[in-house]
This record gives C-alpha cells, structure tokens and sequence, in this order.
C-alpha cells in the first residue's frame, strides 16, 4: 500500500470512530501484541510488576477496600477515555506542527501541541482502565524538539509531565544505555549507547503523566512526593534487577533466599522488615532514600562498602521454619544473577565498572507536554515549581550525599542572547 494510500485509509478509520464514538457506541478494535517502543520491559510483566502504580492509585484517606485499584482506576479510566474521544478527529498520519514553546522560569520547559495526542498513544477504547494501558510518549520526536530550545548536551534525565492524565500512568519510560555490567540487565548492552541525537549524556526519559500526581500520598512519605515518585523512575535506570536468577514465586528455600528481596518485576518486594526500608524503589516507595544496595547499582557505592550492608526480610511460609527473620547480603544478589547465567552474570558476579564518576554530577530537565487547548492550573505550575526547587536537596540526601541532581533550563545556544 503506498504512502497515500495509508493515510487516506487512517483518516477514514479515524473518521467512522468519531462518528460511532459521537452516536453513543463503543468500538473494540484489535489489541496490538507486545509493547510499544519506548516502553520500559517490566512494564509489561504484569500487575505484579505494577505494585507502585497500584500503590499511588490511592489518592485520599479512604479505606484500602475503597482505594482498590479497580475502584480507582476504573473511574478515573473511562473518565479519560470519555473526555478523550472527542479529540480523536485530531488524530493525522502527518507529522505534527512544531509545539509552541514556553520556559516557566529557569526550571521548566512547556511544548505545547495542537493535542497533546500528537505526540503520545491515544486511548484504546478497548482497554477500560487507561493506567493498565501499555502507553507512552513519542519521545523521538519529543526530544526532537526540545533540542531546538535547550542545550540538550547537558541533560541525563528528561522528565515528561502533562496537565491531564494520559494513558499508560507512570513509568520510567525509554532507557537509552546500560550503564554497567552484573547489575541485572543484559551484559551485551554495556558500552554501546544509543542515545537520540543531540543529547550525549541522556540516560532516560520517564513518563511522568499528570502534574496533579506531584501531590499524591504515600505511605511513610511525608510532604511533597512528586520528588520521590521522579527519583523512583529515575532509579530504574539503574535498578532494581538483581534477582533475575530466582522464581518470584517460589517460596523461599536456603538455596534461593534473594526471591524474597528483590524479585518483584524491577521492585524491592514489601518484606524487608526495618523501618523506612526499602525505601525509593520498593513497589511502594516507603521513604526518601535509597538503600545500600541501589547504591551499589547507581555506582555510588563500591562492592568493599556494600558487601558491610546486610538487611532483614521476612522469611514466608515454607518447607523452611514459619516466621523467622532471614538478613541477606549484596552477596545474596551476586548469587542470584549466577543462576541467571551468562546474559546477567560475568566474572566474579560483581558490578563492573564498580563505581561510576558520572553518577556523582547529574542534570534533569523537566517537561510538561500539553494541548494548546490546555492550561495548567495555578496549582499544578506552583508544585512543579516547588519540587524543582526541592529536587537538589532532596536528590542529595536520597543518595547519602553522594551525588548531586541539578534541575534547570539552559537554553539552547543560540537561543541565550
């Protein structure tokens, strides 16, 4: 079928779904296999691998029956895709007009579209729930644009925030290096970035969604969250992936104790016992710092420091005693790649590099992605504006004072006279 073709075949597809959709109808079309591009892989492994985002579905002080996920999501979900589908005769095969593009001061950048459609997947009328959709941001194109404006040469990490909820809720969106060996992903991607052009340093892009989850409550976690859910993002850059060589849910035996550690699908799992812990990348975040073992991941802490960090977890029931305690070690993970084998697992198991210079200096852009027809509400500007001064502070004491995140606008060159 030739290019023109398919486009007239789009928009008369697009045309007979706003006209059904305006008569009150429902269409179910085929669900597309897989994920799309861009979209992290535990995402995709199911609700198991969604505990954080179930967690954040609970917006109030109700009960935890009344914030179940279904109550929740279900509501907020076919919201969406109701408001949503008037807009769907924006939908075009061509390439979207250039955003307008605004600096809310010197720590945000606005791009506004004709929708902000144009640049993320649309609803799937066949999925009621738009947080379980598997969806993300046109990120190329994205960044494509940022890059007229700033100096995209200075930037590890770009946040994308919109003013409405989308599709696909929160996620760490597209990783564009792996930043060492025996950390839990693939060994074979080490040293061979593939970063968009124009942006050398850029490690990921995390799908942020509504400004309005800045303010979202979490268990344990006290003020203003949305730094934490941005640094929780962020850290699945590096982690959590050390247990690929375990069954999560197998119960735990001597032989494979670490299932019970960190095997929740790129989460720590809820059992670890002392208070605060795990912390930013559990499946629900349970304080503001990251723990011994993601820093041994981030490479702000070598193996000689974090092989002296054990900590405790809740040993199930099982064949093994009911009850007890079992305190596990950054050895534990260690193992637990080798019984992944190859892929995950070379040498002596350990982190290589074993430290990492370049997590120590980090810069963070944040972005809000919106319709022209959009406003952000004087709310939304102002809490962005206040996590983007909170993030430094709160960035160093995450780390344990060991790396520093600044977040700001800098201008493309061009463009700073």
């Amino acid at each position: 079928m030739t290019p023109k073709a398919r486009a007239i075949r789009m928009l008369a597809v697009v045309a007979c779904l706003t006209c059904l959709v305006a008569a009150g109808l429902v269409i179910h079309p085929p669900v597309a296999e897989g994920r799309p591009p861009g979209i992290e892989p535990g995402w995709s492994a199911g609700l198991r691998g969604r505990a954080f985002f179930s967690a954040l579905l609970d917006l109030g002080n109700r009960s935890a029956g009344e914030n179940s996920a279904s109550w929740v999501s279900g509501l907020i979900g076919h919201a969406s895709v109701a408001r949503i589908a008037d807009g769907l005769r924006a939908l075009s095969p061509a390439r979207p007009a250039p955003p307008d593009v605004e600096f809310l001061g010197e720590s945000a950048v606005v791009l506004s579209y004709d929708s902000v459609y144009d640049v993320h997947d649309a609803p799937d009328p066949a999925i009621s729930d738009a947080r379980s959709q598997a969806a993300g941001f046109d990120t190329t194109r994205i960044l494509n644009d940022l890059a007229a404006h700033v100096d995209a040469s200075q930037y590890d990490f770009c946040l994308l925030y919109t003013v409405d909820e989308v599709p696909g809720w929160v996620h760490a969106g597209p990783r564009y290096s792996t930043p060492a060996a025996n950390i839990g992903l693939s060994n074979s991607g080490r040293g061979r970035p593939h970063t968009p052009l124009g942006w050398p340093r850029l490690r990921s892009a995390p799908h942020m969604n509504s400004l309005d989850l800045l303010t979202m409550r979490l268990p344990g976690v006290q003020g203003l969250t949305g730094t934490v859910i941005a640094f929780h993002e962020i850290g699945h850059y590096w982690g959590v992936r050390m247990a690929r060589g375990v069954d999560v849910d197998a119960a735990w035996t001597p032989e494979k104790p670490i299932a019970w550690l960190g095997a929740a699908t790129s989460h720590w799992t809820r059992t670890w016992i002392d208070e605060g812990l795990p912390g930013i990348m559990s499946g629900t975040p349970t304080g503001r710092l990251y723990n011994a073992f993601d820093l041994y991941a981030m490479g702000l802490m070598g193996y000689e420091e974090a092989s002296t960090y054990a900590y405790a977890v809740e040993r199930p029931d099982g064949p093994n005693e009911a009850g007890a305690d079992e305190r596990l070690t950054l050895d534990d993970l260690i193992y637990s790649l080798s019984l992944a084998g190859g892929r995950y697992y070379s040498g002596d198991g350990r982190r290589d590099p074993d430290t990492d210079e370049s997590a120590r200096d980090l810069r963070a852009l944040l972005v809000v992605v919106k319709g022209r027809d959009e406003q952000i509400r004087p709310k939304q500007e102002q809490n962005l504006l206040r996590m983007a001064e909170e993030m430094p502070a709160a960035w160093s004491e995450a780390t344990w004072g060991r790396s520093t995140l600044q977040v700001q606008v800098i201008p493309a060159r061009g463009l700073k006279d």
